[in-house]
C-alpha cells in the first residue's frame, strides 16, 4: 500500500507562518560549532523601577530593535492591565536583539506557551543563521528553557557534521504500517513538527517518506519519537554510501588467450579475462542460442557519449534517482559509474578501447542502463532504493551496487534498503554488491544483506593458494564470492585518462571493480537461461567459482573466484561424446576412443554384457581414451561414454554404444612374446622400448630365467603401487603364469592359503612349479628356473594359520606381515608354544590398550582358545570369578589348560 503527498510549496508555508505565527524556512545549513549550554542568564532588573510600554500599544511594530516607538519592561510587565507583548512581535525584535527578545518571552507565565515561543524563536535563528543574535538570546534567557537551547544545540552540532556522518543529518526516512491513510500519515510526520518531504517508491510493499525534522532534534531523537506513532512501523536515517574504488596496485600478466580486436582486451591490458576463463565462455555463448538481459549500474553516472559504449549502453534508460523526476543523464560526476558501466558493457569487436564482459560474445547479451544515485560523493538511501525501483519497472534482471559503508555495528544497517533489495530479488533480480575497502572483516552493507552476493576483490595471483585477495578489500563470513578487482582497465570520462592510456580508458582498483565482474557473468548466465531463479545463479556461481585458499568455501575469498565458463557450462551444459570406438590390439584390455567433448574436464566410461542391458559405471579418463583391463576374455562388452565438468557439476548424455568381443591374442614363442606379456598381463600397459630391450637381452644370455623375470613384474613397485585385491592377483597369475583364465575350484584354493597368512610369494612359488608355467617357458624358448619364497610365514602353513587367528580373534585385527613371521619363526624354532603365543597376545599392549570388559575378555577366550562362543553358564561363571577378584592371567590359564585349546594346538600341528 502507497500513498502520496503534495511537496510544501512556498505559497502554502507563508500561509502557515501567518496563521500559526511560526517561522519554517527550509534547513540551509549550520556553520556554527555548537555546544551545550549549561545555564541561561535571568532577565537583568529594570533601573528606577519605572515600568516601559508594551510593543502592544504600537499600532504597528518598530522598523528596528534599536528605535522602538516605546520600550517594553525587562520584566515584561505592562502594568495592572498589560499582557505580554504577541509571539510574532517578539520574533521580529528576535531578529536584531536577542537579548530583548528573551526578556520578552521571559514574561510568558504559561510553560507551554514560553516553550513554543522559545522553539520558534530558535528556529529562527537557526534557519536564517543569525548567531549573534542567538548567543545573545540564549545568554539572557531564563534557565527553564535550557533543556530546549541544548536540544537545538545538539541537533545543530549534528548537521554541522555532515562529513562526518554516514547519513544525511535534518532529515529520516518514514515507513508506514498498512492501511495508514494519507492524513493519518501528515499526522504522525505534524506531531513531531516534521515536514514530509517526498515519497520514495519502493519494490517493496512498505510506504517509504523522506522527512524533514524539526531543528529541535537529531536524527536518532527523531526516530525515537516517530517510532512511538502507532501509524508508523519504523524510521531510520537516511544512510550514505561512497563508491568503492581505491588505488591501483601493480599487476604482473598471462599471455595465453586469444580476444576480440579491441587493442585493450588482451591478456597484459584486460587480464581479468583470462584470469577467469571469459573468451571460452565468449566462444560457448556464442554457439548457444541466448537474449539480451537488462543489467542495471546504480553509481556515479555515466559518459553516454563515450565511444567504447554505444551499442551495449541505452542511453534513454540512464537517469539521475537522487529526485523523484528520475530525469535523464548524459555524463559522470566521477570516473567510477563509467567504470563500472565498461567493465559490463564496453563494446567488443569495434576496434576500439576495451571489451566488456557482458559484451564479447558478440554484443547481443546485455542491455546496460545507468543510474546516477550520487550527490556529489555520497548516495543517500532514498536515491538507491528509488534506483531500484526504476530499475525493476525497466525490467533489470541484474542490479550492480558498487558502494556502501562499513560498520563495526553488525546490527547498524539499513532496514529500507535491506527490504527493498529483498523485495527485488524476491523478484527474481540478482543484486550483486562490492563487499567494502577497509581491508578488514568488519560488516559492510548493502553488501552483507543476505539476499545479495557480495563480492571481494583479488589480485592477478600466481598461486591460487596465498596472495590471492586485494589487500584494500574486506572480508568475512558474510561475503559470498571473489573477482579480480586490482587494476581494473575499463572506460572512463572522455577527457580522462591513466597514464600509458588514451583519453577516456583508465585503472582503477576495488571491490568497486569486482562486483561488475560479477554482475556480467551473471548477464551472460541468464542470456543463455533467461527462466534461471536467484537462488540457482547463487549456487550456479559458488560451486564453480575456482578455489583460492582452501577447497571449498573460505572468509578470505569466499566460494574462491568466479569462473565464467564454469558457470557457462553449469547453464547451458556439455553435448555427448561422439564417434566411440572399441578395439583390441593386446591382451591388456580394450582400448576405447572418442572425440573430445570441448570445455569437458573428463569423461565418465560405462559397460555392460549385452547392447541393451543395464550400463554400470566403469571408471572414468580425464582424455578421451580408456583402456579396460578388467575385461574376461572370450565375453563381449559394450560401452557407452558421457563427459562432464567437475567444477560445473554438469554430465552430458551417455554417447552411442560401441561393442567388442574379447579374445585371448596368442603371443610370439619368442623371449619377445615372453616379456610382452609380462607388460601387457601383470603390468596392464604396453612395453616401453628400452625396458622389453632389457628384459629379452637378460632372457637370452640366461641372465634371468621365466621365474626371476616374472617375480621382478609382479613384485616390482609399479605393480605393488596398483593396490590388486588377492583375488585379482590370482587372476593375474593365471593368465600370466597359465595362459588362461583361473578355474573357480583352483582360485578358491590358492585364496585359502593366502587367507591362512601365507604370503603372494608362496602362492607364487607354486606357480612356478606348475606344469603349466614350465610350457609357457618352453614355448617362448626360455628356461623355467625356480623360486621359493624366504618368509618364515610361508615354511608351514597351518603354524601360520593358527598365528593369523590370533590376531583376527584375540586381537580382532587383520595380521600384519612382520608380526606373522616372528611368531611364526618363534612357534618353529621351539622357543613359543602354542599357550605362550597366546598369553603373549592376550597381555599384549595392544590389547591393554583397548581396555575391554570383563564379559569381553572372556567372550574373546572362548572364541580364541575353544574355537566357539560362550554359553551363558559358562561366561557368567568366568565373569563371576573376576568379579570375585580372580585375575585375567589365572582366567587365561584356566582355558590355556582346557582340553578345547589342546585340541586347536594339535590340529595346527603346534606343541603346548
Amino acid at each position: 500500500m502507497k500513498f502520496f503527498f503534495r511537496k510544501l510549496t512556498p505559497f502554502f508555508v507563508s500561509i502557515c507562518i501567518l496563521f500559526s505565527m511560526i517561522v519554517v524556512i527550509p534547513f540551509t545549513g549550520f556553520a556554527e560549532e555548537a555546544a551545550p549550554v549549561e545555564s541561561v542568564a535571568a532577565a537583568s532588573p529594570v533601573e528606577d523601577g519605572g515600568e516601559i510600554p508594551s510593543l502592544a500599544e504600537e499600532s504597528t511594530p518598530s522598523p528596528s530593535a534599536s528605535e522602538p516607538a516605546t520600550e517594553p519592561s525587562p520584566s515584561g510587565s505592562q502594568g495592572e492591565n498589560s499582557s505580554p507583548a504577541p509571539l510574532a512581535e517578539i520574533i521580529e525584535i528576535a531578529r536584531s536583539d536577542g537579548e530583548k527578545a528573551a526578556v520578552l518571552i521571559d514574561a510568558y507565565e504559561n510553560t507551554e506557551e514560553f516553550e513554543a515561543g522559545v522553539r520558534d524563536i530558535l528556529s529562527l535563528y537557526y534557519t536564517e543563521n543569525l548567531d549573534a543574535q542567538r548567543k545573545a538570546f540564549e545568554a539572557s534567557l531564563q534557565g527553564k528553557a535550557i533543556d530546549i537551547v541544548n536540544a537545538f544545540h545538539a541537533a545543530a552540532q549534528e548537521r554541522s557534521s555532515a562529513e562526518e556522518l554516514d547519513y544525511i543529518p535534518g532529515e529520516v526516512l518514514v515507513v508506514y504500517n498498512n492501511n495508514v491513510t494519507e492524513e493519518q500519515a501528515s499526522e504522525a510526520v505534524a506531531e513531531s513538527d516534521g515536514h514530509y518531504l517526498e515519497t520514495v517508491d519502493t519494490p517493496s510493499e512498505e510506504s517509504v517518506g523522506i522527512v524533514e525534522i524539526s531543528l529541535e532534534h537529531t536524527v536518532s531523537e527523531a526516530i525515537e519519537q516517530y517510532e512511538a506513532n502507532p501509524n508508523i512501523k519504523y524510521a531510520q536515517p537516511n544512510y550514505l554510501y561512497s563508491a568503492l574504488e581505491t588505488l591501483p596496485e601493480s599487476i604482473s600478466y598471462d599471455t595465453s588467450y586469444s580476444y576480440p580486436d579491441d587493442p585493450y582486451a588482451s591478456s597484459s591490458d584486460q587480464w581479468y579475462l583470462s584470469k577467469i576463463s571469459v573468451p571460452e565462455a565468449w566462444e560457448l555463448l556464442s554457439s548457444t542460442p541466448h537474449t539480451q538481459i537488462t543489467v542495471a549500474v546504480l553509481d556515479t553516472g555515466v559518459d553516454v557519449f563515450h565511444q567504447d559504449l554505444q551499442v551495449n549502453l541505452d542511453k534513454n534508460l540512464c537517469v539521475d534517482s537522487t529526485s523523484d523526476s528520475l530525469s535523464p543523464i548524459t555524463s559522470d560526476g566521477g570516473s567510477h559509474g563509467t567504470h563500472v558501466t565498461g567493465i559490463i558493457g564496453a563494446t567488443a569487436n569495434n576496434g576500439i578501447g576495451i571489451a566488456g564482459i557482458s559484451g564479447g560474445a558478440g554484443n547481443d547479451v546485455v542491455n546496460v542502463m545507468t543510474i546516477d544515485v550520487f550527490t556529489e560523493d555520497k548516495a543517500s538511501t532514498a536515491s538507491v532504493v528509488r534506483g531500484i525501483n526504476y530499475a525493476i519497472d525497466q525490467g533489470a534482471r541484474v542490479i550492480n551496487l558498487s558502494l556502501g559503508y562499513t560498520t563495526l555495528n553488525e546490527s547498524n544497517y539499513d532496514y529500507t534498503l535491506k527490504n527493498t533489495i529483498d523485495a527485488a530479488v524476491s523478484g527474481n533480480t540478482v543484486v550483486v554488491c562490492a563487499a567494502g575497502n577497509d581491508g578488514s572483516s568488519a560488516y559492510s552493507y548493502p553488501s552483507d544483506f543476505d539476499s545479495c552476493i557480495s563480492v571481494i576483490s583479488t589480485t592477478n595471483y600466481t598461486s591460487a593458494s596465498s596472495n590471492c585477495r586485494s589487500s584494500f578489500s574486506n572480508y568475512g563470513n558474510a561475503k559470498d564470492i571473489s573477482a579480480p578487482g586490482s587494476s581494473i582497465l575499463s572506460t572512463v570520462p572522455t577527457g580522462r585518462y591513466t597514464s600509458g592510456y588514451p583519453s577516456g580508458y583508465g585503472v582503477l582498483s576495488g571491490t568497486s571493480m569486482a562486483a561488475p565482474v560479477v554482475s556480467a557473468v551473471t548477464a551472460m548466465m541468464l542470456s543463455a537461461d533467461p527462466s534461471l531463479t536467484v537462488d540457482e545463479i547463487k549456487d550456479i556461481l559458488y560451486r564453480t567459482a575456482t578455489d583460492l585458499y582452501t577447497t571449498g568455501y573460505d572468509v578470505q575469498t569466499g566460494w574462491g573466484n568466479v569462473n565464467a565458463l564454469g558457470a557457462m557450462i553449469a547453464v547451458v551444459g556439455l553435448p555427448a561424446p561422439e564417434d566411440l570406438s572399441a578395439a583390441q590390439t593386446s591382451n591388456v584390455g580394450i582400448a576405447l576412443k572418442w572425440n573430445a567433448v570441448p570445455n569437458a574436464s573428463g569423461y565418465y566410461v560405462y559397460r555392460s554384457s549385452s547392447l541393451n542391458g543395464e550400463y554400470a559405471y566403469l571408471g572414468q579418463s580425464s582424455s578421451p581414451t580408456y583402456l579396460d583391463t578388467s575385461a574376461t576374455f572370450g565375453a563381449t562388452y559394450y560401452y557407452k561414454v558421457a563427459a562432464h565438468h567437475s567444477k560445473a557439476g554438469v554430465t552430458s548424455d551417455l554417447s552411442e554404444s560401441a561393442g567388442i568381443a574379447f579374445k585371448w591374442l596368442s603371443y610370439p614363442s619368442t623371449p619377445e612374446g615372453f616379456v610382452q606379456r609380462l607388460y601387457e598381463i601383470i603390468l596392464s600397459r604396453q612395453p616401453d622400448t628400452s625396458g622389453k630391450a632389457y628384459w629379452v637381452t637378460r632372457l637370452n644370455s640366461q641372465l634371468e630365467t621365466g621365474a626371476s623375470a616374472s617375480y621382478n613384474f609382479l613384485f616390482s613397485k609399479e605393480f605393488s603401487n596398483k593396490n590388486f585385491s588377492d583375488s585379482d592377483f590370482l587372476d593375474i597369475l593365471y593368465r600370466a603364469m597359465m595362459n588362461r583364465e583361473a578355474d573357480t575350484s583352483g582360485k578358491n584354493y590358492w585364496q585359502s592359503f593366502l587367507d591362512k597368512g601365507a604370503s603372494r610369494k608362496y602362492v607364487f612359488a607354486n606357480f612356478v612349479n606348475s606344469s603349466e608355467f614350465k610350457q609357457v617357458c618352453s614355448s617362448h624358448n626360455i628356461s623355467v628356473g625356480s623360486y621359493r619364497s624366504d618368509e618364515a610365514r610361508d615354511r608351514n602353513i597351518d603354524v601360520t594359520a593358527f598365528v593369523n587367528r590370533l590376531y583376527k580373534l584375540g586381537l580382532t585385527r587383520s595380521s600384519d606381515v612382520s608380526g606373522l613371521n616372528h611368531w611364526t619363526n618363534e612357534l618353529l624354532a621351539g622357543r613359543k608354544g602354542g599357550i605362550s603365543v597366546a598369553y603373549d597376545f592376550f597381555f599384549s599392549q595392544e590389547l591393554i590398550k583397548q581396555n575391554i570388559s570383563n564379559e569381553e575378555f572372556v567372550d574373546r577366550l572362548y572364541l580364541t582358545m575353544m574355537n566357539r562362543t560362550a554359553d551363558p553358564n559358562g561366561k557368567t561363571f568366568w565373569s563371576t570369578q573376576l568379579k570375585n577378584g580372580n585375575s585375567r592371567k589365572t582366567i587365561f590359564m584356566n582355558f590355556a589348560n582346557s582340553p578345547e585349546f589342546k585340541t586347536i594346538c594339535r590340529s595346527y600341528g603346534i606343541s603346548l
